[in-house]
């Protein structure tokens, strides 16, 4: 008889979802999901890029609302709004990693979720991914929790029996589209060539301008997508074939996200033809400001938000960042934070071991500034 030793190993696995998370804590709380990272890392499956800029001036935005809100006392009398923001990474399943954290806090007895924390989250805002917003408000929805969107344009969440629970402050890609069209058309084009991103925003976002163009003055010539793992030398061999077959087409409309438009232009100013082609370029690359490229946002710039970035300095910062990297291990209840601030300034070179607090006073509104 040959004995059989059955060997159970129980393993334990510590995610980003628990350790990171910016929190404002008050007696009202709501979720957020912000794009902190871009997706990065190996192939792109991973969390691991360096911090967006944009994921940080979102996530100030939202610190710069809620504080808003709870100044002014005929909003909520009597009460503190908070919110918990945490990192979607532009990724469905971290995001989905993350949406649960908010069901898991509020609690639900019959779905075998215990309240561990306890608090109940009344609402998520987020994210401004199309594909990460459809996938926490598929999962949000069975839990009846409200989510709102400030970015996510895919018409796909148009749906009312699919997203029942989902509100966005934003124009959906059908309406960019036509005035995309509408704007081509004014320029008197005659053709155009067609780029977009792999994934849901890209291909559907295309899509929504090829069907509004069917019966305009021009036509699209041609169409590439760009895969998800395409390099500046990728784009520039799409570039360079565009060029070859249609050398009189000037224009390039772009659903593209704002990774692969920045590699798009880096692309066209290595093959020299940063003059002879012109960029219209959807909302996903707002940030990104260029003699060449004209980009169909529905964002704003809002001028009363810039007095709270200017005192968003080097040395508060650094104070703030050496406070604690782990919210867990401190009172949430009275502690505000960023833990991802003090990789901002790694980042950008700014922060080093030995440090002169007086010396490196900079300006955060202008290393947010992206152009």
């Amino acid at each position: 008889m040959i004995p059989i030793v059955l060997l159970v190993i129980r393993i334990s696995f510590t995610t980003a979802s628990e350790n990171e998370a910016f929190l404002m804590d008050g007696d009202v709380m709501i979720g957020g999901l912000v794009s902190i990272r871009d997706s990065g890392g190996i192939n792109k499956l991973m969390c691991e890029s360096d911090i967006s800029t944009l994921g940080i001036i979102r996530l100030e935005a939202m610190r710069y609302a809620v504080k808003k809100v709870n100044k002014n006392s005929k909003l909520l009398p009597g009460l503190k709004l908070g919110i918990e923001v945490r990192d979607s990474c532009g990724i469905e399943t971290r995001a989905l990693d993350e949406s649960l954290q908010f069901i898991t806090t509020r609690g639900s007895e019959s779905c075998g979720f215990k309240e561990n924390k306890g608090k109940k989250f009344f609402g998520v805002v987020g994210d401004a991914v199309s594909l990460t917003t459809m996938a926490s408000a598929t999962l949000l929805r069975l839990f009846k929790i409200p989510l709102i969107t400030y970015g996510a344009t895919s018409t796909e969440l148009s749906d009312p029996n699919k997203y029942s629970f989902l509100l966005r402050t934003v124009p959906q890609d059908s309406l960019q589209a036509y005035a995309m069209v509408d704007f081509i058309e004014k320029l008197n084009w005659t053709s155009v060539f067609g780029l977009y991103s792999m994934g849901t925003y890209g291909k559907y976002g295309f899509a929504e301008f090829l069907k509004m163009s069917k019966n305009s003055s021009f036509c699209v010539a041609s169409q590439k997508e760009i895969l998800t793992a395409a390099s500046e030398d990728d784009i520039e061999k799409i570039i360079q074939e565009f060029n070859q077959t249609h050398r009189n087409i000037t224009g390039i409309i772009c659903y593209c996200d704002f990774q692969d438009t920045k590699k798009i232009l880096q692309a066209l100013e290595k093959a020299n033809l940063t003059t002879h082609y012109q960029l219209i370029v959807s909302d996903a690359s707002y940030p990104i400001k260029t003699k060449n490229a004209i980009i169909f946002s529905p964002y704003y710039n809002f001028s009363n938000v810039e007095d709270f970035y200017n005192n968003l300095n080097y040395s508060l910062l650094h104070d703030i960042s050496n406070q604690s990297h782990n919210l867990l291990l401190r009172d949430k209840s009275t502690w505000e934070t960023n833990p991802w601030y003090k990789q901002v300034w790694e980042q950008a070179g700014f922060l080093c071991k030995e440090t002169d607090n007086e010396s490196f006073k900079y300006n955060l509104s202008s290393f947010l500034n992206v152009a």
